[in-house]
């Protein structure tokens, strides 16, 4: 059921402009359960937002889903348990925050892996945002100021509703 219901929304949203914010969080948590499975259970999520203020905002569908993609296959390591991706939906006036945070080795070691195949994700959303002039993406890395190692990525969606 989940698979099917992911495989119908992509394909139904991808013709829309917007959809309500709250399907939007249907979709991806229910994407985010598909990859626990895939990934036994090696990471937990948390989803944070007011469903109060979500209910009558819209954004343009599957900008968020290819930023947890890309923070559990490039940031999570998953050779331990203990990997975290925490999505927030922050409404400020009208302009809704949504941040992707990891817990994962950070962009600089992942940018050292060797993948099969080219990610074009982050490049698929800044051509899908330059048409929006007041909607952004950009990254914020995580470090411990002590040892300057990674702690993390955090994605962040900057949309104006």
């Amino acid at each position: 059921y989940k698979f099917s219901f992911l495989l119908r929304s992509i394909i139904q949203n991808s013709k829309l402009n917007t959809i309500p914010v709250l399907e939007e969080i249907d979709i991806i948590e229910t994407y985010l359960e598909l990859e626990l499975l895939r990934y036994n259970q090696q990471f937990y999520y948390k989803v944070d937002y007011n469903k109060e203020e979500m209910l009558r905002l819209s954004i343009p569908p599957m900008l968020i889903q290819p930023l947890i993609e890309n923070a559990i296959i490039h940031g999570l390591n998953m050779e331990s348990r203990n990997g975290l991706i925490q999505i927030k939906f922050e409404l400020k006036n009208e302009l809704l925050k949504v941040s992707v945070e990891d817990n994962g080795i950070g962009r600089d070691k992942s940018k050292n892996n060797i993948y099969p195949w080219n990610s074009i994700a982050i490049e698929n959303i800044k051509e899908r945002l330059k048409y929006n002039v007041n909607q952004k993406l950009y990254f914020i890395d995580k470090k411990d100021e002590d040892t300057n190692e990674s702690l993390g990525t955090i994605a962040v969606l900057d949309l104006f509703v």
